[in-house]
């Protein structure tokens, strides 16, 4: 299994790739450590760089879950991953969960203090995406299940939604 979980800020990803990857033995990865900075603050990494760790780590996993937010990188490993699970929390639960948790120390530098919360600006800046279309299977069935009360869909990398 060779899954790619992605959904707004605060849709519950990582949450979902870690209960994902423990029921199912999965090597994850997270994006946002691939694709930001080692040493500079707010700094994107190399294309190249970006590649060569994704490859990697695609090469040296045979199951694997990799969440995220970037759509470009997603599409990147799409040829390669065997389910596409796109997390649709609604704007409301999104903005709650950015205000309420913490400030993560893996994406920022200088380091905060862990009792720090995140700051107000990132809900303030969400903006409101376009509502997901039904997307189907090959059968031309509607994929979207439910989890406790996570909403997603889980998508066949084979299939298109337009």
């Amino acid at each position: 299994m060779r899954v790619l979980v992605f959904g707004n800020s605060g849709s519950g990803k990582s949450t979902f790739a870690r209960r994902l990857s423990s029921r199912h033995n999965l090597k994850m990865l997270d994006l946002d450590r691939v694709v930001w900075s080692r040493s500079e603050f707010a700094k994107f990494r190399l294309d190249e760089e970006i590649i060569r760790e994704l490859d990697a780590f695609v090469a040296a996993n045979p199951s694997w879950v990799v969440e995220g937010c970037y759509g470009r990188w997603m599409e990147y490993l799409q040829s390669h991953c065997t389910r596409m699970v796109f997390l649709n929390s609604g704007e409301a639960a999104c903005l709650a969960n950015c205000r309420t948790r913490p400030w993560e120390p893996k994406n920022s530098l200088p380091p905060r203090p862990k009792s720090s919360s995140r700051p107000g600006a990132v809900a303030k800046g969400y903006r409101r995406r376009p509502a997901a279309r039904t997307t189907v299977n090959r059968a031309g069935r509607p994929v979207y299940s439910q989890a406790r009360r996570l909403r997603y869909s889980v998508l066949d990398p084979g299939t298109r939604s337009d």
